[in-house]
């Protein structure tokens, strides 16, 4: 019996543009596929996992050859989808041309604006039944992800008005920033559970203790925002 790869290389489709017009048959040959299983591939809306390979340079070459038809993918690893760390943020000020944002433990973080790639909005649900929002705060310069929780960060201690909501940091966020506020996570919330079934890993966590949340979060909601975010920055950082 052989024993399985140490590491996995997936070959990933994010969503394609609507006038892609590429031919289906070489894409068909290339993928051996029948025509309408490429058809409904092209079609589908979020992320799917193509194919998973043992050797990096096998993940590269069929990615390199998809994206000679004009079909765009991404090349993401075991490693890399276990080394991206979301971290949970509590507070943050402004100054210095960015945000020191505190985790839950008082750990500090600094993060110029000019190092973020995007943000991501992405409604999560309780296991009691309610739900809340992750605000996700794409880096180019290192896999760790500030995640705000809407619910339990402190919007008013960093915007330094009473009355201050997620909505207030988004257009404070903007009017620093030329970021993009990405927001399909709803959307393909379900389709996630089918993608991170095919993913072996799951990205770390610095999250905030069971006892300190109004709700535990329900997990596959969790992991499907989470692979999600991080599909989406290694989209981002790829094409950059």
């Amino acid at each position: 019996m052989s024993s399985a790869p140490a590491q996995t290389y997936y070959v990933i489709m994010p969503q394609q543009p609507p006038d892609i017009g590429a031919s289906i048959r070489p894409i068909a040959r290339l993928l051996q596929e029948e025509d309408e299983q490429v058809r409904q591939r092209l079609v589908v809306r979020g992320f799917q996992v193509l194919r998973r390979f043992a050797k990096k340079a096998n993940a590269e070459g069929l990615h390199g050859q998809l994206h000679a038809l004009g079909i765009t993918t991404i090349v993401i690893s075991d490693l890399a989808t276990r080394a991206h760390l979301f971290m949970w943020c509590k507070s943050a000020r402004r100054g210095g041309g960015g945000m020191a944002l505190a985790d839950f433990s008082g750990a500090p973080l600094y993060c110029p604006y000019p190092d973020f790639v995007s943000v991501s909005i992405l409604p999560v649900r309780r296991e009691d039944g309610t739900s809340t929002t992750f605000i996700d705060l794409h880096r180019k310069s290192a896999p760790i992800t500030p995640r705000l929780d809407a619910a339990m960060f402190n919007f008013p201690e960093m915007l330094v008005r009473a009355d201050a909501t997620m909505d207030h940091f988004l257009d404070d966020l903007e009017a620093n920033t030329n970021l993009v506020i990405e927001r399909q996570f709803e959307e393909n919330r379900e389709r996630m559970t089918q993608v991170v079934n095919d993913i072996a890993e799951r990205p770390s966590e610095f999250a905030p203790t069971k006892d300190a949340l109004p709700s535990p979060y329900v997990r596959q909601d969790l992991l499907n925002a989470s692979i999600y975010s991080f599909l989406i920055r290694a989209q981002l950082i790829e094409s950059s």
